[in-house]
Protein backbone atom coordinates (compact mmCIF):
# COMPACT_ATOMS: atom_id res chain seq x y z
CA UNK A 1 0.00 0.00 0.00
CA UNK A 2 3.01 2.23 0.56
CA UNK A 3 3.71 1.83 -3.17
CA UNK A 4 0.27 3.19 -4.02
CA UNK A 5 -1.28 -0.21 -4.78
CA UNK A 6 -4.72 -0.76 -3.30
CA UNK A 7 -5.19 -4.50 -2.71
CA UNK A 8 -8.64 -6.05 -2.97
CA UNK A 9 -7.63 -8.89 -0.63
CA UNK A 10 -4.94 -9.63 1.94
CA UNK A 11 -4.22 -13.27 2.76
CA UNK A 12 -1.70 -14.82 5.13
CA UNK A 13 -0.53 -15.10 8.71
CA UNK A 14 0.72 -11.48 8.81
CA UNK A 15 3.61 -12.49 11.07
CA UNK A 16 5.92 -9.98 9.41
CA UNK A 17 3.75 -6.88 9.94
CA UNK A 18 3.39 -4.73 13.04
CA UNK A 19 0.09 -4.39 14.90
CA UNK A 20 -0.22 -0.89 13.42
CA UNK A 21 0.32 -2.19 9.87
CA UNK A 22 -2.18 -5.00 10.42
CA UNK A 23 -4.73 -2.47 11.67
CA UNK A 24 -4.26 -0.48 8.47
CA UNK A 25 -4.70 -3.65 6.40
CA UNK A 26 -7.93 -4.49 8.21
CA UNK A 27 -9.17 -0.92 7.74
CA UNK A 28 -8.17 -0.38 4.09
CA UNK A 29 -8.51 -3.81 2.44
CA UNK A 30 -11.97 -5.11 1.55
CA UNK A 31 -11.21 -8.83 2.11
CA UNK A 32 -8.79 -10.08 4.78
CA UNK A 33 -8.19 -13.79 5.40
CA UNK A 34 -5.92 -14.32 8.41
CA UNK A 35 -4.30 -17.70 9.14
CA UNK A 36 -2.23 -19.11 12.00
CA UNK A 37 1.54 -18.90 11.48
CA UNK A 38 1.85 -22.68 11.99
CA UNK A 39 0.30 -24.07 8.81
CA UNK A 40 1.20 -26.36 5.92
CA UNK A 41 0.86 -23.75 3.16
CA UNK A 42 2.94 -20.65 2.56
CA UNK A 43 1.17 -17.30 2.52
CA UNK A 44 1.85 -17.15 -1.21
CA UNK A 45 0.13 -20.49 -1.78
CA UNK A 46 -2.94 -19.33 0.14
CA UNK A 47 -3.01 -16.07 -1.82
CA UNK A 48 -2.73 -17.93 -5.15
CA UNK A 49 -5.58 -20.27 -4.18
CA UNK A 50 -7.76 -17.24 -3.45
CA UNK A 51 -6.73 -15.42 -6.64
CA UNK A 52 -7.33 -18.52 -8.79
CA UNK A 53 -10.83 -18.86 -7.31
CA UNK A 54 -11.64 -15.52 -8.98
CA UNK A 55 -10.94 -17.20 -12.38
CA UNK A 56 -8.62 -14.57 -13.91
CA UNK A 57 -6.78 -15.06 -17.20
CA UNK A 58 -3.44 -14.15 -15.62
CA UNK A 59 -1.82 -14.08 -12.18
CA UNK A 60 1.49 -12.24 -11.76
CA UNK A 61 3.39 -12.94 -8.54
CA UNK A 62 5.63 -10.10 -7.42
CA UNK A 63 7.70 -9.59 -4.28
CA UNK A 64 7.64 -13.33 -3.61
CA UNK A 65 11.34 -14.13 -3.32
CA UNK A 66 12.37 -11.57 -0.68
CA UNK A 67 15.98 -12.04 -1.82
CA UNK A 68 16.01 -15.46 -0.13
CA UNK A 69 16.98 -18.60 -2.04
CA UNK A 70 14.51 -20.76 -0.07
CA UNK A 71 11.67 -18.38 -0.94
CA UNK A 72 12.82 -18.29 -4.56
CA UNK A 73 12.80 -22.08 -4.84
CA UNK A 74 9.49 -22.30 -3.00
CA UNK A 75 7.94 -19.77 -5.39
CA UNK A 76 9.32 -21.62 -8.44
CA UNK A 77 7.92 -24.94 -7.22
CA UNK A 78 4.59 -23.29 -6.46
CA UNK A 79 4.59 -21.73 -9.94
CA UNK A 80 4.99 -25.23 -11.39
CA UNK A 81 2.25 -26.69 -9.19
CA UNK A 82 -0.34 -23.99 -9.83
CA UNK A 83 0.32 -23.91 -13.57
CA UNK A 84 -0.47 -27.65 -13.63
CA UNK A 85 -3.54 -27.25 -11.41
CA UNK A 86 -5.00 -24.27 -13.31
CA UNK A 87 -3.76 -24.63 -16.92
CA UNK A 88 -6.20 -21.97 -18.19
CA UNK A 89 -4.58 -19.28 -16.05
CA UNK A 90 -1.22 -17.83 -17.09
CA UNK A 91 1.06 -17.63 -14.02
CA UNK A 92 4.29 -15.61 -13.91
CA UNK A 93 6.78 -14.65 -11.22
CA UNK A 94 8.11 -11.17 -11.95
CA UNK A 95 10.44 -8.60 -10.46
CA UNK A 96 12.22 -5.57 -11.91
CA UNK A 97 14.74 -7.72 -13.79
CA UNK A 98 13.10 -11.10 -14.43
CA UNK A 99 9.97 -12.95 -15.44
CA UNK A 100 9.59 -16.71 -14.93
CA UNK A 101 6.88 -18.88 -16.43
CA UNK A 102 6.16 -22.58 -16.95
CA UNK A 103 5.40 -24.10 -20.37
CA UNK A 104 4.06 -27.52 -21.27
CA UNK A 105 4.54 -29.10 -24.69
CA UNK A 106 3.42 -27.15 -27.74
CA UNK A 107 4.41 -23.97 -29.53
CA UNK A 108 5.01 -20.87 -27.42
CA UNK A 109 5.54 -17.41 -28.88
CA UNK A 110 7.30 -14.81 -26.76
CA UNK A 111 7.25 -11.25 -27.98
CA UNK A 112 10.43 -9.27 -27.51
CA UNK A 113 10.12 -6.79 -24.64
CA UNK A 114 12.49 -3.87 -24.31
CA UNK A 115 13.22 -4.61 -20.65
CA UNK A 116 14.28 -8.23 -21.29
CA UNK A 117 17.52 -8.99 -23.09
CA UNK A 118 18.12 -12.65 -22.20
CA UNK A 119 16.00 -15.75 -22.58
CA UNK A 120 16.97 -18.86 -20.59
CA UNK A 121 15.30 -22.26 -20.62
CA UNK A 122 15.49 -25.02 -18.02
CA UNK A 123 13.86 -28.44 -17.77
CA UNK A 124 11.47 -28.59 -14.83
CA UNK A 125 10.09 -32.06 -15.40
CA UNK A 126 11.51 -34.81 -17.54
CA UNK A 127 13.53 -34.24 -20.67
CA UNK A 128 12.23 -31.43 -22.87
CA UNK A 129 12.22 -32.73 -26.44
CA UNK A 130 12.28 -32.29 -29.34
CA UNK A 131 13.16 -28.67 -28.59
CA UNK A 132 13.29 -26.18 -31.45
CA UNK A 133 14.11 -22.48 -30.93
CA UNK A 134 13.57 -19.79 -33.56
CA UNK A 135 13.93 -16.03 -33.50
CA UNK A 136 16.84 -16.18 -31.05
CA UNK A 137 20.59 -15.75 -31.45
CA UNK A 138 21.30 -19.44 -30.80
CA UNK A 139 18.66 -21.38 -32.72
CA UNK A 140 18.38 -25.16 -32.37
CA UNK A 141 16.32 -27.87 -34.05
CA UNK A 142 15.06 -31.06 -32.39
CA UNK A 143 17.43 -30.85 -29.41
CA UNK A 144 16.99 -32.25 -25.89
CA UNK A 145 17.06 -30.23 -22.70
CA UNK A 146 17.65 -32.40 -19.65
CA UNK A 147 17.18 -31.57 -15.99
CA UNK A 148 20.37 -30.00 -14.64
CA UNK A 149 21.86 -28.75 -17.90
CA UNK A 150 22.85 -25.10 -18.29
CA UNK A 151 23.22 -25.13 -22.08
CA UNK A 152 20.15 -23.01 -22.76
CA UNK A 153 21.10 -20.13 -20.43
CA UNK A 154 21.38 -16.52 -21.66
CA UNK A 155 20.09 -16.78 -25.21
CA UNK A 156 19.05 -13.49 -26.86
CA UNK A 157 16.26 -12.34 -29.12
CA UNK A 158 17.25 -12.08 -32.78
CA UNK A 159 13.80 -10.92 -33.92
CA UNK A 160 10.62 -9.49 -32.42
CA UNK A 161 9.39 -12.95 -31.48
CA UNK A 162 11.04 -16.02 -30.01
CA UNK A 163 9.32 -19.30 -30.87
CA UNK A 164 9.78 -22.30 -28.58
CA UNK A 165 8.44 -25.65 -29.74
CA UNK A 166 8.60 -29.02 -27.96
CA UNK A 167 6.37 -32.03 -27.32
CA UNK A 168 7.57 -33.66 -24.07
CA UNK A 169 8.58 -32.36 -20.66
CA UNK A 170 7.95 -29.14 -18.77
CA UNK A 171 10.00 -26.01 -19.35
CA UNK A 172 10.89 -23.08 -17.10
CA UNK A 173 11.22 -19.94 -19.22
CA UNK A 174 13.20 -17.07 -17.71
CA UNK A 175 13.34 -13.65 -19.34
CA UNK A 176 16.02 -11.40 -17.82
CA UNK A 177 17.11 -7.79 -18.12
CA UNK A 178 20.50 -6.86 -19.51
CA UNK A 179 23.26 -6.93 -16.86
CA UNK A 180 24.08 -3.28 -17.51
CA UNK A 181 20.62 -2.13 -16.38
CA UNK A 182 20.58 -1.03 -12.75
CA UNK A 183 17.86 -2.65 -10.63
Amino acid sequence: MEAGIQPIAAIGDFDSVSDEQYGRIERDVRTVHSFEAEKNETDLELAIQYAASLEPEEIVMTGVTCGRLDHSLSALHLLYTVQQKWPNISFTIENERNALSICRGGTHRLGKEERFHYLSLFAMEGTVRPLTLRGVKYEVTNEQLTLGTTRFTSNEWASNEAIITFQEGVLVVVRTANDTIQA
